[in-house]
């Protein structure tokens, strides 16, 4: 990154997130919804993905209907329907 630049918010590099606990309150409360406004804010890169590790019996799929349902209560903006999309 360019300290230099004029642009103030770049968009950060391809990259993956690893959550360990991923089922927990941190993550549903905090980490997913920050993520969701760096995406609405696009500051994540196009070439992003989260790895999640946990000791519970969820599939891919049901762990993200259980995000889907549960972000909306704890993030501080609406979070929209493309953004999460994209996330999930």
């Amino acid at each position: 990154m360019n300290l230099n630049s004029p642009d103030a918010n770049p968009t950060a590099a391809p990259c993956v997130m690893v959550i360990f606990g991923a089922t927990g309150d941190l993550t549903k409360r905090k980490l997913i919804p920050a993520l969701c406004n760096l995406t609405a804010d696009d500051l994540l890169p196009k070439q992003f993905a989260i790895v999640g590790f946990a000791t519970n019996d969820y599939t891919t799929e049901s762990f993200r209907k259980m995000l889907g349902e549960e972000i909306p209560k704890y993030a501080a903006a609406p979070v929209e329907l493309k953004c999460w999309d994209w996330m999930a």
